[in-house]
Formats: C-alpha cells, sequence, structure tokens
C-alpha cells in the first residue's frame, strides 16, 4: 500500500505537463522540407542513346530465335504426359509398380480418418 502511495506522490511532481515541445510551424513545413529532400538525393537519368534501327531488328530477332530454341529443346526433352481424362483409377493404380501400390495400400490403411 505504501508503494502505491510513494509512486502517486511521484506522479504529482512530474505534473501534467508534455515533456516534449515542437518547434513552431514543423508540422507546416514539413512536406516542403521532404520534397526538397527527395529532389536532393534523386539522381538524374541520363539520356541513353538511341539504338539504330537495324540494331533493334537484330536484338529482336536473336531474342526470339533463342526462345525458340528453348522452347524446341525443353519441348523434346519433355516425357509425353498421360491425358488423365483418357483413363480410369483401376488403370492408373495397375500403372504403378508393386512397391508402389504396396506403399499406396499402406498409406489408406494407416489412415485414421480414411475408413479402408
Amino acid at each position: 500500500m505504501t508503494e502505491n502511495r510513494t509512486h502517486s506522490t511521484r506522479l504529482d511532481k512530474i505534473g501534467k505537463q508534455l515533456p516534449y515541445s515542437v518547434p513552431e510551424g514543423f508540422f507546416e513545413q514539413f512536406n516542403e522540407r521532404i520534397c526538397a529532400t527527395v529532389a536532393k538525393e534523386t539522381p538524374q537519368r541520363k539520356m541513353l542513346s538511341a539504338l539504330p534501327a537495324w540494331r533493334k531488328i537484330w536484338h529482336t530477332t536473336a531474342s526470339a530465335a533463342a526462345i525458340a530454341a528453348l522452347v524446341i529443346a525443353f519441348k523434346g526433352l519433355a516425357p509425353d504426359a498421360v491425358h488423365a481424362e483418357n483413363i480410369t483409377i483401376e488403370q492408373a493404380f495397375n500403372n504403378l509398380s508393386d512397391e508402389d501400390q504396396d506403399a499406396l495400400l499402406d498409406t489408406y490403411r494407416a489412415d485414421v480418418i480414411f475408413d479402408y
């Protein structure tokens, strides 16, 4: 109880004045000062020299050829996909190896929610 009285007497001595102050016109000039600082720190963009038309065409053609080569290369490496709409669940299960079938069945048997 005496601890609460000690705290209240200390608070009474402090008073209710705010210990911080803001300079006059601080918030009115805030926006202008921020804009001026940003304008000073923003680097000026250098104008890039325009590429000749033949060089632009060359870059575009080379980029398109590179993309086409990548598409062709990856399409040749990709395995043939089996369309899911053409295969039943039984056929998909039968396509699995015996070990994969056993692992799948063990997983379903061990599942507490799924009633196998």
